[in-house]
């Protein structure tokens, strides 16, 4: 919602823009109304023509504002019967204002949503995803017990591991045959500090077992 709302905001800004630049006047030549540098015109002959030729031509290619400009009188003057490489010619010469206005706008009214939020203590896991931190994760570990209990530990890691280093228990039991859970170091590579994991919470669901019913 919030992406569509300044996407929608910047088409209209944009809109305005392109309308001023046309009320204005400004839709002439700029470029061959722009003033030439000093070391331009010093420049002896024909290198003078050279430069000048040039720096208009550059002047007249990089002006993205004149060209989305006369993209939109010739879509407007279509109308209906605009072709389809005319629309999207004017979409392409749009889409860098959309994408340098539009995405950090979006994402600046998310993050401020969120980190409000977060001190209210509403969204903290996506304020908290959205930093993309390293470090604190968790994970869920069940077991089912002979019984038929469903036992969830959900584990908690600090600082997770950078560096590795090959476990030398796991290249002992390479050639046991057993499959990895039933090993005593089911992964060939621990990180080289030590990583302390803490039980973060532990919920035990018991079994619920049902009669049947018999028919009569």
């Amino acid at each position: 919602f919030v992406r569509s709302l300044c996407t929608v905001g910047v088409a209209c800004g944009l809109e305005l823009a392109l309308m001023a630049l046309g009320a204005d006047g400004h839709q002439g030549k700029r470029a061959a109304q722009a003033e030439l540098p000093a070391i331009l015109r010093n420049l002896p002959a024909p290198w003078t023509d050279v430069g000048v030729w040039a720096l208009r031509s550059l002047l007249s290619f990089s002006d993205l504002p004149m060209h989305i400009y006369n993209s939109r009188a010739a879509v407007c003057a279509a109308g209906a019967e605009a072709s389809r490489s005319l629309v999207v010619m004017y979409e392409v010469l749009m889409l860098p204002y959309f994408w340098v206005l539009a995405t950090p706008i979006a994402t600046f009214i998310l993050g401020t949503y969120l980190a409000v939020s977060s001190l209210c203590g509403r969204h903290v896991d996506e304020a908290f995803s959205s930093l993309r931190i390293e470090n604190f994760k968790n994970f869920l570990r069940l077991h089912i017990d002979s019984v038929g209990n469903l036992h969830i530990y959900a584990i908690g890691i600090g600082h997770v591991g950078r560096q590795w280093k090959e476990d030398p228990m796991w290249r002992r039991e390479e050639d046991s045959g057993r499959a990895p859970a039933q090993r005593s170091a089911p992964s060939r590579w621990m990180p080289v500090d030590a990583v302390e994991p803490m039980l973060v919470d532990y919920i035990h669901l018991p079994v619920h077992r049902t009669e049947k019913k018999t028919p009569a």
